[in-house]
């Protein structure tokens, strides 16, 4: 396993290299000498790290190898060997780059050390992603651009995400394509609005049948199509009337526009008079989802990820997590929404077979259970309106609490301020469960939970509850109530139809506000020296006490917190993310700085001043 990123132009050769002014043996004035430092630079660099990544204690300095300015380092952690490489080449003394090479020879094939296991039994070294991303973050600050080369880590992911993704886009196309073809035809392409998308598929589907001639004579309208084209299809596109109706003004104006042969206009007034004969998205797709707002998102979630790992772009641990979800969530709603379309048009050699199976089994507890399943076919089929079962119900909490997690996941998971848990699996019972955690990095006891609870009642007019609550410390602080109602209906037999009694629906209104008051309460009350650090400083401000944090944003997370009191925090500790920063005091002027703006004692400034005294 190779990782290779690059480090360009750095912003102090004198990093690298020590300059001295010396005496010119040709006379005149004094030349520059200039002493290779390199290797000093790296290993100060690197003890930054040390003790920061889990198993990781020291980087074992190994030789100067191959050439100058060619520095070996290994890292050994449970019995596994890290090979680092870093490659100075510098030019006039003025520009420099490096290169930065970490393997791993050994294949891993346990997962040790908190590694994750991959579908295939492949083993993802988590340690590994951790010491490229923390060799990048503690070198970057010195150099203009870090730019990438070889991430066979990253290639890893994408190489197991990639088949989900092509069994999801291809699960769109024929569901889409099936869609079409019954409400509008086998032609649905040749309607009049959709020329560009005709287009589009002519200009495709002639490489398609090149390449592939065996499959030539399918219908290969969707199979022609980026998934972009496809999803405007779907989403936007309109079908319009064969006739362009205008009225009294219109033919005025028609006249007019023909007698000075203006085309431009005239084209444009047609196109205003169009009428829409179906909506693509609201006349036929909608009625097949559940929830229009989540399959929109989805879908175009899916393709900003297809394209992500079809382009073999950088790819980590946490990312691949998202969208292996966005995959099998995208997955699951196709299914649904194909098993809806399905049960809205059943054949009738699918009637016959239901009345067969009824005559082989004449018990009255069989019977009944095939007229509930059957008046609950009618009422969704007749009606558009869907009665869930129970496991229909616990399907429709998990996505919410899968929104719910992905919607805090995305603020907050790659914040240093705090530890997001994964998402935990929720099961199908009424009973308290935890969804996820929050911890504070600062305050590693400052911990709040997000608990779920669930009750089903899945007969026609009962109702279900999603409980989900905010704890601390086991004690609940708030919580919010989301409905369910299931709908119900009835067989009028006189007139031979279905007549609604109630329709089925989702209460979610309370879940925007406990969203809201979840986020304040993080950001506000999680971290108890958040409060502490702005009660000290409106005491340093208004009674001339000392200041609690540095005027130093932290190298972390950017926020200035980085505590220059032992009373109120560790010294040089971030108080909104526990970061260790290296910073000194001034015992010139009093004031602090960061570790390299200036010497041991003194900081740049008064350096500059000194100089000038």
């Amino acid at each position: 396993m190779k990782i290779e990123f690059l480090f360009s132009e750095i912003k102090d050769i004198e990093k690298l290299y020590q300059i001295d002014l010396i005496d010119n043996p040709f006379g005149g004035a004094e030349c520059p000498s200039y002493t290779y430092i390199g290797k000093e630079y790296l290993q100060n660099k690197l003890k930054t790290i040390e003790g920061n990544l889990p198993g990781l204690n020291e980087f074992i300095y190994q030789q100067c190898f191959g050439r100058i300015a060619n520095e070996v380092f290994v890292v050994v952690v449970n019995d596994v060997y890290y090979e680092l490489v870093f490659t100075i080449d510098t030019y006039q003394y003025k520009k420099a780059r490096m290169k930065v090479s970490i393997e791993r020879p050994k294949k891993l094939d346990v997962a040790i050390f908190g590694n994750q296991v991959l579908a295939d039994g492949e083993v993802y070294d988590i340690f590994l992603e951790q010491l490229k991303i923390a060799i990048k973050n503690a070198f970057k600050k010195d150099w203009a651009v870090c730019s990438w080369i070889t991430d066979e880590q990253s290639e890893q992911l994408c190489s197991h995400l990639y088949p989900g993704i092509f069994k999801v886009e291809n699960k769109i196309r024929a569901f889409a394509n099936k869609i079409l073809v019954h409400h509008i035809g086998k032609d649905w392409i040749k309607q009049y609005g959709m020329e560009k998308y005709e287009e589009s598929h002519k200009s495709l589907s002639v490489d398609f049948k090149r390449k592939v001639p065996c499959f030539a004579d399918i219908d290969d309208t969707f199979i022609s199509m980026t998934m972009e084209t496809m999803m405007e299809v779907i989403l936007k596109a309109n079908i319009y009337e064969d006739e362009i109706v205008l009225n009294q003004s219109d033919m005025a104006k028609l006249h007019q526009e023909i007698a000075v042969g203006a085309a431009n206009p005239l084209l444009e007034l047609m196109r205003n008079r169009r009428k829409v004969k179906t909506d693509i998205w609201n006349d036929i797709f909608k009625q097949y989802f559940e929830d229009e707002e989540s399959a929109k998102s989805n879908i175009k979630d899916f393709i900003k990820n297809r394209n992500h790992v079809a382009h073999n772009k950088l790819l980590n641990w946490s990312g691949y997590q998202v969208m292996k979800q966005n995959i099998e969530q995208l997955d699951s709603i196709i299914e649904k929404a194909n098993h809806s379309f399905e049960e809205s048009i059943p054949s009738e050699e699918q009637y016959m077979t239901w009345n067969i199976d009824v005559e082989e089994d004449e018990s009255e507890a069989a019977r009944r259970e095939w007229e509930r399943y059957y008046l609950r076919l009618r009422i969704s089929g007749e009606t558009g309106v869907e009665i869930r079962d129970e496991e229909g119900i616990y399907e429709l909490f998990s996505e919410t609490l899968g929104e719910l997690y992905n919607e805090f996941s995305d603020i907050y998971y790659f914040d240093p301020q705090f530890d997001m848990s994964k998402k935990s699996d929720i099961a199908m019972a009424e009973e308290e469960q935890v969804l996820f955690s929050i911890r504070s990095n600062a305050v590693k006891t400052a911990v709040v939970e997000v608990v779920a609870d669930m009750t089903f009642d899945s007969d026609m007019d009962g109702d279900s509850s999603l409980y989900i609550s905010c704890r601390r410390d086991g004690t609940e602080i708030f919580r919010t109530v989301l409905e369910y109602h299931n709908g119900s209906g009835m067989e009028d037999t006189f007139e031979g139809k279905i007549v609604l009694n109630s329709e089925s629906y989702y209460d979610t209104e309370e879940l925007d506000e406990f969203k809201d008051e979840l986020k304040d309460y993080i950001e506000e009350k999680l971290n108890p020296l958040i409060s502490k650090k702005e009660s000290l400083e409106y005491t340093a401000a208004t009674s001339g006490g000392a200041e609690p944090v540095a005027d130093i944003p932290c190298m972390e997370c950017g926020k200035y917190g980085i505590s220059i009191s032992e009373d109120f925090y560790p010294l040089g500790r971030c108080c909104y993310c526990g970061e260790e920063n290296y910073i000194k005091q001034c015992q010139r002027c009093g004031k602090w700085y960061e570790d390299g703006d200036g010497n041991d004692t003194v900081c740049a400034e008064c350096l500059e001043k000194v100089m000038e005294e």
